[in-house]
């Protein structure tokens, strides 16, 4: 984290060296590559190297082409793939398990806080219906986001990136008509549906009604946290080899 802080500083004080139009392409470089799947450090060791190299070809006057070519954004996703290709198998579902589990935390205190507002609970609780449509938009969430970083499905940037000659805009427009998007959509609605039909099946039809109180089960709350904090300790230690 510290080292990822210090490199930003360096980011920020080194880009004022560039040119009007090499800064207008290291912005739109920067946007994609902040909007990966790297860590914090991977993301700023990549634009630090970037820029060093920006600022070699600025200082050679040679064009920043030859090193980047027409596409920056194939030329960022070689880069991403590369650091994705490095990692080991373990690493990368360890570091989906860790999403998923946040996401599940998160989403179910939000639920909780929000049914005791709505006066749909007195308690911190949340429904089994709800515990399960959670648990399907936490793998929603984590599927969609792959994509997005895969390429595979582009959303709306906070601010539409400037246009550079000679080099392509980024597509900031979402396809929700794409079958990569429907069809796991699809299928995971269906399962969803399926384990509530098997669950009330099993267990009777006001299954879904039942509450879990949160304040009940504090401890699987603070052992799924202490799992996370367990995961991160090996990602940063994988990360530090």
């Amino acid at each position: 984290m510290l080292s990822a802080i210090r490199l930003k500083r360096i980011r920020f004080k080194e880009q004022k060296k560039l040119s009007e139009g090499n800064l207008c392409l290291y912005r739109n470089i920067t946007e994609y590559i902040q909007s990966s799947n790297l860590t914090l450090r991977e993301k700023e060791e990549v634009l630090q190297q970037i820029m060093d190299m920006m600022l070699q070809a600025q200082i050679e006057d040679k064009c920043i082409d030859l090193f980047i070519g027409k596409d920056y954004e194939v030329f960022c996703k070689s880069i991403i793939d590369e650091y994705n290709n490095s990692k080991s198998r373990s690493y990368k579902i360890i570091s989906y398990t860790q999403k998923y589990l946040m996401l599940i935390i998160l989403i179910v205190a939000i639920m909780g806080f929000s049914n005791i507002l709505n006066g749909d609970s007195v308690n911190f609780t949340i429904t089994m219906d709800q515990f399960i449509e959670t648990n399907a938009l936490c793998i929603l969430i984590i599927f969609i986001l792959k994509l997005k970083r895969q390429g595979t499905v582009s959303v709306l940037p906070a601010y539409v990136p400037e246009y550079i000659p000679g080099h392509k805009r980024i597509n900031s427009r979402i396809n929700i008509n794409d079958k990569s998007i429907i069809g796991p959509i699809a299928i995971l609605m269906i399962i969803m549906f399926c384990v509530k039909f098997i669950i009330e099946k099993l267990f009777g039809l006001n299954t879904m009604n039942y509450n879990i109180n949160l304040y009940d089960n504090i401890y699987c709350i603070v052992t799924i946290l202490a799992v996370v904090g367990l995961m991160e300790i090996y990602k940063r230690t994988c990360d530090n080899k």
